[in-house]
């Protein structure tokens, strides 16, 4: 059996100190906390923007000026008829005639050739103020005939030009309209395009954001938990070595006395 000294008996090299190292408080773990990221928020829905479609503003209505009617057909006067050059040459010509034709008979300056003159002068007259009036008449008829075909002719003339202006302006307006449409869905076919690429973008780096969030938290945690590892083997090691100071001295002390001992006790038999 091992002899154990008695702590309260005094030996030969003193009293001993017998306490022993105590053991270290184990330190408890702290697992260090992981703090999530915000949710993620979903983006507000796409908006479309409204299409205006363009007002088509309606032609000027087509006018036109008014036919004026020539002035009242006026029938020539007796003045007017003694003017006319195909009754002053026929007048002409005939007294001449009669006149020569009483010269020959030596009646020119008689009564009754100038009667003859005079009434041959009233039955010209009257004989061709009918043909100056058909004439005047014709002439009439005939400038305001001409005048209406060109009034026609400039009238249709300006409504053709009219229509086509209209027809040109209609066609125009209906290409740019479906241009104008065109522009508008590549314009929101592009806008959709870029809203759902960004917010791709932003949810692909909200989880690149959480994967390293989360990658930093376990190495953090791996590295606060092999650190606490490490001190407490460290702490074990140094209180295995406290202990096995302890023994050692515990045991140098004992047989430093019981070396006293042997050497009192030959002494005295001897």
């Amino acid at each position: 059996m091992a002899w154990t000294p008695d702590p309260n008996i005094r030996g030969l090299k003193g009293t001993f100190d017998y306490g022993a190292p105590t053991t270290p408080p184990v330190q408890t773990y702290t697992q260090p906390t992981y703090t999530p990221s915000s949710p993620y928020q979903a983006p507000s829905p796409y908006q479309t923007n409204p299409y205006t479609a363009p007002t088509y503003e309606a032609p000027t209505p087509f006018s036109r000026t008014e036919y004026s009617r020539a002035d009242p057909f006026v029938s020539p006067t007796a003045d007017s008829m003694q003017q006319d050059p195909g009754y002053q040459f026929r007048l002409t010509e005939g007294q001449k005639a009669l006149e020569r034709s009483g010269a020959a008979r030596g009646v020119t300056n008689t009564g009754g050739n100038l009667r003859d003159i005079l009434d041959y002068g009233q039955r010209a007259a009257s004989q061709e103020y009918g043909n100056v009036y058909n004439r005047a008449l014709q002439n009439y008829s005939l400038n305001e005939q001409n005048r209406l075909n060109a009034y026609a002719m400039n009238y249709g003339n300006v409504e053709d030009a009219y229509r086509m202006n209209e027809a040109n302006r209609a066609r125009a307006f209906d290409q740019n309209a479906m241009r104008g449409f065109q522009a508008y869905g590549a314009n929101e076919l592009a806008r959709a395009s870029a809203y759902g690429t960004n917010e791709e973008a932003r949810r692909s780096a909200y989880d690149v954001n959480q994967l390293n969030a989360q990658n930093a938290y376990a190495t953090n945690a791996a590295a606060n938990q092999a650190k606490y590892l490490m001190n407490v083997n460290q702490a074990q090691q140094d209180y295995a070595n406290q202990f096995n100071s302890w023994v050692e001295a515990y045991n140098q002390w004992r047989q430093s006395s019981a070396d006293r001992f042997q050497e009192q006790f030959y002494t005295a038999q001897v």
